[in-house]
């Protein structure tokens, strides 16, 4: 039984089939409590923030992929000009990882994701403007630009700290980051359900 357990949860596959059940979970299971609990107004606040919060995604621009395929390229051994002109490479038995590398696309990252949080967390400040009135309308607007406050920095976080993430993954560890994707999901949404019960 623990074989099976902890052949599971090393599994990445299972790992990212697991972080991506407890996201559809607030579909299936949060929403309709907050439709039920909620009035419309703070419904449609809660929208708003949750698509603040998914514009994370777009703010990455694909840059997380990019990382962490050049990130298991410097693990496979290739040097940063191999990366440049890189088509297939079948990976060697004695293949060492390249730290040189690895550092520089560590440098690279860093420079983009401290760029990108920055305009990320302007970009959301600077909507607030257009968030007024809809959270003057919440039944309490007080808490309600406390969230909003809340949405802002843990986006700025999420965007700037994603680096970890990547360099995990790019180690080919992507079932421990799923793991713990799929832990942190889980709490988020219960601790959601508990507070509108």
């Amino acid at each position: 039984m623990r074989n099976t357990v902890k052949k599971i949860s090393n599994s990445a596959t299972l790992m990212s089939w697991m972080s991506f059940g407890t996201k559809s979970l607030s579909l299936f299971v949060v929403l309709p409590l907050l439709v039920k609990k909620l009035s419309a107004p703070d419904v449609a606040v809660w929208y708003l923030y949750s698509g603040a919060m998914s514009f994370i995604i777009l703010a990455d621009l694909g840059f997380s992929s990019t990382l962490v395929r050049m990130f298991s390229y410097a693990r496979a051994g290739l040097s940063e000009d191999e990366l440049h002109q890189v088509t297939r490479k079948k990976p060697a038995a004695d293949s060492v990882t390249n730290t040189d590398t690895l550092e520089k696309v560590w440098q690279v990252m860093n420079f983009v994701y401290t760029r990108l949080s920055l305009l990320t967390i302007v970009f959301i400040s600077v909507s607030s403007f257009f968030l007024y009135k809809p959270i003057l309308r919440t039944s309490n607007p007080t808490h309600s630009f406390i969230a909003w406050g809340l949405v802002i920095v843990t986006s700025f976080i999420q965007l700037r700290y994603s680096v970890f993430s990547n360099y995990l993954q790019g180690m080919n560890q992507v079932a421990l980051v799923k793991k713990w994707e799929t832990i942190f999901k889980n709490q988020q949404k219960q601790k959601l359900i508990i507070w509108k019960l």
